[in-house]
């Protein structure tokens, strides 16, 4: 079971006990502060004594409060009514509260209660099943969290973000934030933290049958809840051991281990973990009631008492609305009314298995987590692209002290030499002044050192004439152990190609372009040189050495090495969308592919119809309309259906839809268009109707049965109505109001006989043709303009009014998006 840290995240409201009495005796001014603050303290005294008389204590500070106009005790107020309602497991209740205190805190800039709505709020969606709009949560938790620098919270919002990759089947994603969670629990060395980190890291493992690691961390949880005497979390960490030990196939060790998770989960009266432990127990004595051991008496009595625990953990769940329980606990209880030959009861419990299922991942949840995912990537991209840009305008602020240092350093350099010269000139001309010289050799050795280069001048035979100490040093060697030694008393191992290099420069008279080379100092630390070398002339023109120029580029060519691997991990992220994208793209191809496949193909269309047309628009690769087409002997039976929602989902219940349909045709002949809508009706029912959520399943549908010989066309339809096309005129059939699926009166789709002509044509749409907005004044089509865009157009040839109508659709929708599935099916028959 994983842990939700509700109790972590809660705003902390002291608790004072005053009595009734002791509140009214003494009074406070209406504009007083401090009235508030008694009314609240009041209400947290009697919490757990009367909750009723505690909302109406709380509801009163807020309402003071909002009559002073105080935000910081509306604050308060919204929090201490939602904590009230969580001790009393009104969850739906308690966020109404949070979402009030969000809001307010938001206007007001307090970052600090912020925090606590947020995760709270995050919590309480994550009990009800909303698992969307809790990460929604926690990510804005973790972002408050960094702002305020506050560790304890990051660890909660990491935990809580992990909890729902966990539930989404992603678990590398939640193991990479429970390991985050531990690192920061670690550091602030908060026992309790680091307990439910393991815990959860103890649950991927499990998740991922790594059964020896997942009890090893399940068993350091234990360990330290026990410590910390946390009955809570001693239960769930039993809870956890007693799975693991019912997994490796070892049922009496986990009946012990969760009959002491659920004393200790009974004793502090968590209903939550109670209903967890007990369908855990129940799948422990089904377990136990298939083994070979135990008699057949034996057997059943388990098979029993695996149904009762089974059926107290349903109830429990279904009363405080814990969803997710709910499913696991459905689907055991159809494992268990099968194996008891209870087909009735298995069936019930197997459709709230299926509601329940759809229900956590429908598709609103689904695509709220995506786009929340996709908001927290670019929130932390551009965190991470932030440091990134300040890291490169740091580094090219360095490259450019290096090259200036660098260019200096030649242009110093080169003026030195001409120094140098002019020095030696000097020497010659003034020998015998000793005392010029002493001078002329100190300024010398002082601009030689000082020079921000290694420096140094070899003679036509490659002998060190002079160097700074710089090069020296760099060397390994003294200045005076260097002057009068070449490469070769140096470096065997590589002079050769010094003294190659240096002979053709010679040779050509010409400067050699920079070498970069690597070196490892006397410390075995690596580092890097920029070389230049060029010759030097003596006063009659003649080539009379080498003046060499060395710059340390090290950190230079760290900073390089450095903004490729940015740029190689900006590549490889590049990739990974790439292929995350191309896989989702993959898999709506894939389910196109199917959907296309059900959908009467090209053939079938030219050789039914006279002449047709199909405008087929899917607001996303799959779509939820379809079309359908049948020819049983005389009959011809055609349609076009738009099932609740759009995309993948819908995309299914249109596909169940015609499975349907070719069922209740192939089996019933002469049947009437009415009872076709009936029949399918009945099985859509079928599959959705037993659960809470039977309101939300179903299809819109225009269906039509020809009789080829008579011509006479019956037509039934679901909200959806058909154009008829008679001699230019037009005839609107209207569908019966009701759709195929849930409703709440007992009524009967009505059935239409039209006489068909010669050149008749019928026109079938979706209600998201009529009902897109767009246009100059950005309204819905409407279907007035659909009827006068199919009169004006009728006459012309199929491929032509398609074309028309799918150019005015076009220019419509403009720069809108398309918010529904858009479809026309135009046929003439005769």
């Amino acid at each position: 079971m994983k842990k939700n840290f509700v109790n972590i995240l809660l705003i902390s409201i002291a608790s004072f006990f005053f009595s009734n009495a002791a509140a009214q005796q003494k009074t406070y001014n209406s504009t007083d502060t401090s009235y508030i603050s008694e009314l609240i303290k009041t209400g947290d005294s009697l919490k757990y004594i009367s909750a009723d008389t505690a909302y109406k204590y709380y509801r009163k500070a807020l309402s003071f409060s909002k009559k002073q106009n105080n935000k910081a005790f509306q604050i308060k107020s919204y929090a201490a009514l939602a904590s009230l309602l969580i001790s009393e497991e009104k969850y739906p209740e308690a966020l109404k509260y949070y979402a009030l205190e969000t809001e307010l805190c938001e206007k007001t800039g307090d970052k600090k209660h912020l925090k606590y709505a947020v995760g709270n709020s995050g919590a309480m969606q994550f009990y009800l099943g909303n698992y969307g709009k809790a990460l929604q949560n926690f990510y804005k938790l973790e972002k408050i969290s960094r702002e305020l620098n506050d560790s304890a919270a990051l660890a909660t919002a990491n935990l809580n973000i992990g909890l729902i990759f966990e539930k989404l089947e992603e678990d590398d994603k939640a193991l990479d934030f429970f390991n985050k969670t531990l690192n920061i629990a670690e550091e602030m060395k908060s026992d309790k933290l680091i307990s439910d980190s393991y815990n959860n890291i103890g649950l991927i493992y499990r998740n991922q049958k790594k059964y020896s690691e997942a009890e090893k961390y399940f068993r350091k949880a234990l360990r330290m809840s026990e410590k910390m005497d946390k009955k809570e979390d001693i239960a769930i960490t039993l809870l956890n051991i007693g799975m693991v030990q019912e997994e490796t196939n070892n049922p009496e060790e986990a009946e012990k281990t969760l009959n002491k998770a659920l004393e200790t989960a009974r004793e502090i009266k968590n209903n939550r973990i109670t209903a967890e432990i007990l369908k855990e127990l129940s799948e422990v004595k089904f377990h136990l009631s298939e083994s070979e051991k135990y008699n057949k008496t034996k057997k059943r009595k388990l098979l029993n008492q695996a149904v009762k625990m089974s059926e107290e953990s349903y109830k429990t769940a279904k009363k405080f609305n814990y969803l997710n329980i709910i499913k696991k606990t459905s689907k055991l209880l159809t494992k268990l009314y099968v194996k008891k030959n209870n087909t009735r009861k298995a069936l019930k419990y197997a459709l709230e298995y299926i509601d329940i299922k759809d229900s956590l991942f429908n598709k609103e949840n689904i695509e709220a987590i995506q786009k929340t995912n996709a908001k927290y990537e670019i929130y932390k991209n551009n965190l991470r692209l932030e440091q990134q840009e300040k890291e490169i305008i740091q580094n090219n602020k360095i490259i450019k002290t290096q090259k200036r240092i660098i260019k200096y350093g030649l242009t110093a350099a080169i003026i030195f030499f001409f120094f140098l010269f002019y020095i030696t000139y000097l020497y010659f001309k003034l020998k015998n002044k000793k005392n010029e010289i002493l001078k002329l050799k100190k300024l010398q050795d002082t601009l030689i050192n000082n020079l921000p280069a290694y420096i140094y001048l070899k003679s036509s035979d490659l002998t060190y004439l002079l160097a700074n100490e710089s090069y020296a040093n760099l060397l390994n060697m003294s200045l005076k152990d260097l002057i009068g030694k070449r490469d070769k008393d140096i470096d065997e191992a590589h002079y050769k190609r010094y003294e190659e290099l240096d002979r053709k420069i010679i040779a050509e008279n010409k400067a050699l372009e920079p070498v970069i080379e690597k070196y490892t100092d006397k410390t075995g630390n690596e580092y890097w040189v920029s070389i230049k070398k060029v010759p030097f002339h003596d006063l009659n023109g003649n080539i009379a050495g080498i003046i060499g120029i060395v710059s340390d580029i090290t950190e230079l060519k760290n900073l390089n090495l450095k903004l490729k691997k940015l740029l190689d991990k900006t590549q490889k992220q590049k990739k990974q969308i790439e292929v995350a994208n191309k896989n989702i793209n993959d898999s709506l191809i894939f389910a196109k592919t199917i959907q296309d496949a059900v959908l009467p193909g090209k053939k079938l269309l030219n050789e039914t119809f006279k002449n047709h047309f199909i405008i087929y628009k899917g607001q996303q690769t799959v779509s939820g309309d379809f079309y359908y087409v049948n020819k049983i002997n005389d009959t011809l039976v055609f349609a076009l259906g738009d099932c609740t929602g759009h995309g993948v989902p819908g995309g299914f219940l249109s596909m169940l839809s015609v499975s349907f349909l070719n069922q209740i045709i192939s089996v019933k002949e002469n049947i009437k268009a009415s009872e076709i809508l009936e029949e399918l009706r009945i099985k859509i029912l079928d599959i959705f109707s037993r659960s809470d959520y039977q309101n939300k399943n179903g299809l819109d549908i225009a269906l039509c049965s020809v009789n080829l010989k008579t011509k006479i066309m019956q037509y039934a339809g679901a909200y959806s109505p058909i154009y008829l096309l008679t001699n230019s005129q037009l005839t609107e059939y209207k569908g019966t109001r009701i759709p195929v699926g849930f409703y709440f009166a007992d009524k009967k789709f009505e059935n239409y006989e039209i006489q068909l002509k010669q050149n008749d044509k019928i026109y079938m749409f979706t209600d998201g043709f009529k009902d897109q907005t767009g246009g100059p004044e950005n309204k819905k089509f409407t279907s007035k303009r659909l009827k006068q865009l199919i009169l004006e157009n009728h006459k012309l040839p199929f491929d032509k009014q398609k074309e028309i109508i799918e150019k005015t659709f076009t220019d419509w929708l403009g720069n809108n998006d398309q918010f529904d599935d858009v479809s026309m099916f135009a046929v003439q028959i005769f």
